[in-house]
């Protein structure tokens, strides 16, 4: 078995492999096809602002953070099913000093 790093995850085909903000917003897409597609858009366009408000130069930081996408994933859906806010359990960047 390959042994994984922080910033290592396993795709959706279990392939383990470092991965950029693309491939990692990508997956977390597609894992979020279950829930409506307000809320997917939604939880979309706050992680991308996640990732640009920390930079370029940070996003394998940001990806360590937010952890796996499947791991995100389920927070989200966990959210949304539960009628709870739970899209924005991170602190922004922006809020760091």
């Amino acid at each position: 078995m390959e042994e994984l790093h922080k910033e290592d995850y396993r795709d959706v085909r279990g392939r383990c492999s470092r991965m950029s903000r693309t491939e990692y917003m990508r997956e977390l897409d597609a894992l979020l096809q279950g829930i409506s597609k307000e809320e997917r858009e939604e939880a979309m366009q706050y992680y991308n602002d996640y990732f640009d408000d920390a930079g370029s130069e940070n996003e394998e930081k940001v990806i360590e953070e937010l952890g796996s996408p499947a791991k995100l994933a389920d927070t989200i859906r966990a959210g949304v099913n539960g009628n709870t806010c739970l899209l924005y359990t991170s602190p922004s960047p922006r809020d760091c000093s």
